[in-house]
């Protein structure tokens, strides 16, 4: 994979040159060729993620399964202190992190709970109030990588028949243990699974997958939970698909650029080289470049529209007109801005080097095309002459990923007469 087209690569030779761009550089005066603007690499960015997730949905497992583990940990004894109708818990005992997410029996309450943190449970303590209060913790819970899209069958214990999807919380109560509330049909009500109910304590037969939200993430984890809960440790295997990849702006361009220049200072003696181009840095989107013959040259935009170059250990210096690239500013003055300081950005790749996860006879006939579409119905294309060839592109990518299943079985048969 080493040459493997990367994400840089990919823009610039099937997407960028559809709206006028071939070159990640600034333009020469008087080019027909059009200039790389921040949000062109957004939307180009934006096109590729979609891509993967079309091929995504519309390719066999297969393509993007990937072997899955944990460990089910032994059921630990712990001490903590609560308070009586309290959620909060603290002085645990022992804490692990695998904790978090598992059931836990709590002397003096008679319904599992569930440990949300080292602080917290998910309902409150019904038991006394106090300090020392023993408790065991089970692991039923492995908290899934967020890559993971979704875990595949077989589940499976070591020497145990696979253990039983189970397709519905209601479902997967009754494998966990009792209901202390049932219904008329004496099974459990489909409440949350620490509500009304008594886990038993045996080795595990079913699992189901379950979500929960917490703000504090970028995205919300999942759990692979089992039931019952386990009685000693396991060793815990799966087949999972991953989730689609996100393409970042920053994958395809983290610097870019050159043009020759002259800058003439008022005040300083002319500055001569290369204007290297920043894209995706912290000044709010504006263009920011540096000058390639000293790296500590920068060159700012201020919020006027007018252009800063700033020199440590000497001047300051503010354009004073505000052109769209700074090496056609013809005049400079000296500028004092006091106790305000500007940011430092520091030196990036040409290329960031990101990969796209796709084998790469699929690049140009199946990746390429889905993007463009993609890319085509962003604000960045305006080239409708070329929609039409786009579209057939497209419908041809979609026809060959149908038939991209790397397991093919020749099947045989016999004339009768």
């Amino acid at each position: 994979m080493a040459n493997s087209p990367t994400a840089q690569k990919v823009a610039l030779v099937s997407l960028l040159p559809y709206i006028g761009v071939t070159s990640l550089n600034p333009q020469a005066a008087g080019s027909e060729l059009e200039d790389i603007q921040p949000i062109d690499l957004q939307h180009c960015a934006q096109a590729m993620t979609a891509a993967f997730q079309e091929i995504w949905d519309r390719t066999p497992s297969e393509a993007k399964e990937y072997p899955g583990s944990g460990i089910l940990m032994p059921p630990t004894q712990i001490t903590l202190s609560a308070a009586q109708y309290n959620n909060t818990i603290s002085s645990v005992t022992t804490w692990a992190p695998w904790m978090v997410g598992c059931t836990i029996k709590i002397q003096g309450d008679d319904q599992d709970n569930e440990i949300i943190s080292q602080t917290a449970l998910a309902r409150p303590y019904m038991g006394a109030s106090g300090s020392g209060i023993g408790a065991t913790v089970y692991c039923d819970a492995i908290v899934l990588d967020p890559t993971i899209g979704h875990v595949l069958e077989p589940v499976c214990l070591p020497n145990q028949s696979p253990l039983t999807a189970c397709s519905s919380r209601n479902e997967f109560n009754n494998i966990a243990g009792q209901p202390l509330v049932s219904d008329s049909s004496s099974q459990n009500f489909g409440t949350s699974f620490f509500y009304f109910f008594r886990k038993t304590v045996a080795r595990p037969r079913g699992w189901f997958v379950e979500g929960f939200y917490d703000p504090t993430l970028p995205s919300p984890p999942r759990r692979l939970r089992f039931a019952p809960l386990p009685d000693q440790a396991y060793p815990v295997s799966f087949r999972s698909t991953k989730n689609p990849p996100r393409i970042l702006a920053s994958d395809i361009d983290a610097g870019v650029g050159s043009a020759d220049v002259v800058v003439s200072m008022a005040g300083s003696s002319a500055v001569n080289g290369l204007y290297h181009r920043i894209i995706g840095d912290d000044i709010e989107g504006a263009p920011h470049y540096r000058l390639s013959t000293d790296s500590t040259v920068e060159i700012f935009t201020a919020a006027d529209g007018t252009w800063i170059i700033s020199n440590p250990g000497g001047s300051l210096y503010q354009s004073t007109e505000t052109p769209y690239y700074p090496w056609l500013v013809s005049t400079w003055t000296v500028i004092d801005l006091g106790s305000q300081r500007l940011p430092t950005v520091t030196n990036s790749p040409v290329d960031p080097g990101k990969i796209l996860p796709i084998s790469d006879e699929f690049i140009e006939s199946i990746f390429a095309p889905i993007a463009l579409k993609w890319f085509s119905a962003t604000p960045s294309f305006k080239n409708d002459s070329l929609r039409p060839v786009i579209e057939d592109r497209y419908q041809l990518a979609i026809k060959q990923l149908g038939v991209t299943r790397g397991q093919v079985t020749v099947r045989t048969g016999a004339y009768i007469s």
